[in-house]
């Protein structure tokens, strides 16, 4: 039969191991942004680079076989 201590023994090992679990799903969970204030900025941020791009390839392109 386990005495009290070793009860309570357990019962702080899960409970270390149930914070540990957590610590763990949070840092899956949070994302380095950067210099960027939140995702939608990000978002943001890339759609007007992907356009700039897009815009930039455009004209390369018109150049190279319009002349």
């Amino acid at each position: 039969m386990e005495t009290i201590n070793e009860q309570t023994e357990l019962l702080n090992v899960q409970q270390t191991d149930n914070d540990n679990q957590q610590i763990k799903e949070q840092e899956k969970s949070e994302v380095s942004l950067g210099k960027f204030k939140d995702v939608n900025a990000l978002l943001s941020a890339y759609n007007s680079l992907e356009s700039e791009f897009t815009k930039r390839c455009q004209k390369i392109w018109s150049i190279r076989y319009h002349t």
